[in-house]
């Protein structure tokens, strides 16, 4: 996950996709560090400034069994 965040941070070239993938990493991070906590994914989503649905699609397209992100060099 490290990778990720990296990547997305130093990232010069950026697109829609980006920021997708970093509301993603947020989300995960979220999660994380609340693990205790057991916050709705209304939270979250309010958080993380998405709508419940948005979220939803997000976190089921970055999530999606196979998917590997390869950040351009």
């Amino acid at each position: 996950m490290l990778t990720e965040i990296n990547a997305v941070l130093f990232s010069t070239d950026k697109n829609p996709a980006d920021d997708k993938l970093s509301k993603y990493i947020n989300f995960k991070l979220l999660i994380e560090n609340n693990l205790t906590d057991q916050p709705s994914m209304i939270e979250i989503a309010e958080k993380l400034a998405l709508n419940p649905n948005s979220l939803y699609n997000l976190v089921k397209h970055y999530s999606r069994r196979g998917y590997h992100y390869h950040p351009r060099i």
